[in-house]
């Protein structure tokens, strides 16, 4: 039996700034020995392209290492497992009562799934990856609006560890051992 909804990926588009037939495929073969050496985790997330096209260059690779794995996601979960290790002896606070700020961040979670696995079921793998980035951003600026530093809010940080506990089961498609 074949499949239904068969998911077919082509590299044509990424986009290599205009270069040469023997310039393409030196970067290519670069781009692929950096892959390599960084590791599945990485190549996943950045082989999936953005928009229309890739910029398939190092510079591209460098700008989402840094500015979505680790600025908004990797940031994400070590403000708020190192604050709960810290603050809580690494025990998750049961939570209060919520405010708006606390509803709405909740809702976000409730929903997050959903929105994934539906774009994660239509093989619109960028569009996932999207909705997690956004996600992810959302709970930066929640814990940056609650100021858990000052107020020790219980309900902030239990929202965030189950935030946290979201994203490593959605990033499990992507970056399989770093979700764990």
């Amino acid at each position: 039996m074949l499949p239904v909804n068969p998911c077919a990926h082509s590299l044509d588009h990424y986009v290599l700034s205009s270069l040469s037939r023997s310039e393409q495929a030196y970067e290519i073969e670069r781009n692929h020995e950096i892959m390599l050496s960084l590791g599945m985790r990485v190549s996943r997330v950045f082989s999936i392209p953005f928009g229309d096209d890739g910029d398939y260059s190092e510079k591209a690779l460098i700008r989402r290492i840094n500015g979505e794995l680790v600025a908004n996601i990797g940031n994400f979960i070590h403000r708020t497992l190192s604050f709960i290790y810290n603050n809580f002896d690494g025990k998750v606070p049961k939570q209060g009562k919520y405010e708006k700020a606390s509803a709405d961040f909740e809702r976000k979670i409730r929903l997050i799934a959903k929105r994934v696995s539906h774009f994660m079921e239509n093989f619109e793998f960028d569009k996932a990856l999207s909705e997690i980035f956004e996600f992810s951003a959302a709970g930066n600026q929640y814990f940056q609006q609650k100021e858990p530093w000052k107020t020790k809010d219980k309900t902030c940080l239990y929202l965030c560890a189950n935030a946290v506990r979201s994203l490593a089961i959605l990033l499990k498609p992507f970056i399989p051992s770093a979700a764990e």
